[in-house]
């Protein structure tokens, strides 16, 4: 998944005024987490991309870990984008803005659940790409009945070699 035009995140600032983000995932079962990213912390999850050139770092880019993608992780930025909501996705940053984890004092409403992306409800209903099984290997030369005196042994004892 690779919307990288558009930010993930959510700025926010940690007890020490230090800048932190937070990316919104979802994991292959459709549980969003909210994963902090900063220069000071690493996340098993989320790894930050940062332009560094000033005193205060700025982060230009998120990538989920290794082997989280194929896993069925998605940042809910793209699963925004895959949908065309990125007016939804805009609704969801400030619903975060007005959340306890950025510093609000009341917690507010949850997010609307019709309003979230559709990679979310296909992950809770077992539907997502991540969790079809896939197709059985089938070698149709190897199902059908191998005649008579199939090996090299029995070809040789027949005449056949």
């Amino acid at each position: 998944m690779g919307t990288n035009n558009i930010e993930k995140w959510v700025v926010a600032s940690d007890p020490g005024e230090r800048k932190l983000w937070i990316v919104p995932v979802t994991n292959p079962q459709g549980v969003i987490k909210y994963v902090r990213v900063s220069p000071h912390v690493q996340s098993g999850i989320v790894a930050g991309v940062y332009d560094e050139r000033a005193m205060d770092p700025r982060l230009v880019a998120v990538q989920l870990k290794a082997g989280l993608e194929d896993a069925g992780w998605a940042f809910l930025a793209d699963l925004y984008a895959e949908d065309g909501q990125l007016v939804a996705w805009a609704a969801f940053q400030k619903w975060m803005r007005s959340t306890p984890m950025l510093g609000a004092t009341e917690a507010p409403k949850p997010f609307p659940e019709k309003y979230l992306p559709s990679g979310i409800a296909e992950r809770k209903a077992g539907k997502a790409d991540h969790q079809l099984e896939s197709d059985d290997i089938v070698i149709p030369e190897m199902d059908d009945p191998r005649p008579a005196h199939s090996s090299k042994r029995q070809r040789r004892a027949a005449g056949m070699d």
